[in-house]
């Protein structure tokens, strides 16, 4: 701890070596991603920014993007630092992914599938499930259903818990009217993530679909009462569909 200490004290001084630069931004980096875990977008923008003052890095480009796209709501500001993250690393999976998802989120398929065609497919990429999960559901919106049902279907397999998946595989299939796959996907994503109201919600709502009412009811049952703040929205569907289904 006191080497890191004296290391933050070294940043605010002149004449630092390449290396103690290099050191001291690593140590503003990483304090920035902890406070971006923690929820803190304003101290995490700091110690990012004091990092780049130091050393610019990919990996604080690629934290503030983060906090630009997600915390801050300004997706041009975070994909403007995830491209610098790459312009400095084209091998950089992490900054990819976050860039993939961001055209998702403004329906540019077509932008993203390249960059997590090509994150999911990095061996030593420790999460590209995901990267290989959102690359199905781009292949999917940009009209290619089963190549990205099976690229879904390979990052659940590798990764089984990871909810989005399940989320993602029963949405294609409940749009595409294959109910019995629908139900499927739906029933493992509240198994597998059972805290997750809206997996209740949407494994419900399939099971309506398919005249299980008496099944249907117990999922809105389980989801019909919030958790938390964030809960209430899913959970007043809940309780309206159970309202709609009326007593058993």
């Amino acid at each position: 701890m006191f080497a890191a200490f004296a290391l933050l004290l070294f940043a605010s001084c002149s004449g630092m070596s390449a290396e103690q630069r290099a050191q001291a931004a690593e140590i503003h980096q990483q304090l920035g991603d902890n406070l971006l875990y923690q929820g803190d977008a304003q101290g995490a923008i700091k110690e990012y920014m004091q990092s780049l003052d130091l050393d610019e890095t990919p990996e604080a480009h690629n934290g503030l993007g983060l906090i630009y796209w997600y915390s801050l709501g300004r997706p041009e500001d975070g994909a403007k630092e995830f491209r610098r993250a790459l312009q400095m690393r084209p091998d950089y999976s992490e900054a990819m992914t976050n860039l993939g998802a961001l055209y998702i989120s403004r329906s540019q398929f077509t932008d993203a599938i390249p960059l997590l065609d090509k994150a999911a497919r990095d061996p030593l990429y420790k999460t590209r499930t995901v990267a290989q999960a959102n690359l199905g559901w781009a292949l999917y919106k940009s009209g290619q259903p089963e190549k990205g049902i099976g690229e879904i279907r390979g990052a659940l397999a590798v990764a089984p818990k990871y909810c989005l998946g399940w989320r993602q595989l029963g949405t294609i299939y409940s749009e595409q009217g294959r109910l019995d796959e629908a139900s499927k996907a739906f029933g493992r994503y509240a198994e597998e993530c059972p805290d997750v109201g809206d997996a209740h919600l949407l494994f419900g709502k399939v099971l309506a679909r398919q005249q299980r009412a008496k099944e249907a009811r117990a999922e809105f049952e389980r989801c019909a009462i919030p958790k938390q703040e964030r809960d209430k929205p899913v959970a007043s569907e809940c309780a309206r569909f159970l309202k709609e289904l009326g007593t058993p």
